[in-house]
């Protein structure tokens, strides 16, 4: 909860966005989780951690196949084959 009201005047700021993401992701709500790293891709796109944790939260939903898909984008963002 303090998290959403700090985004109050932040919710341009990425940083925050992907932290408001990882809560969600820490208190297994990975819906939610995703929701705000989306947010913060589209003011970031090249985040690899971003990308990491989205594949995360996919994982905990049980969805192997965007797993698989945003582990390899965070991959070849990192240059990473």
């Amino acid at each position: 909860e303090l998290m959403l009201q700090g985004i109050k005047g932040n919710s341009g700021d990425a940083n925050v966005l992907r932290n408001i993401g990882a809560c969600y992701l820490k208190l297994n709500e990975g819906d939610s989780a995703i929701n705000y790293f989306n947010k913060s891709l589209v003011m970031n796109p090249n985040d690899a951690n971003v990308l990491k944790y989205i594949g995360f939260a996919y994982q905990m939903k049980g969805d192997k196949t965007n797993a698989d898909l945003y582990a390899e984008k965070a991959k070849k963002v990192q240059g990473i084959k």
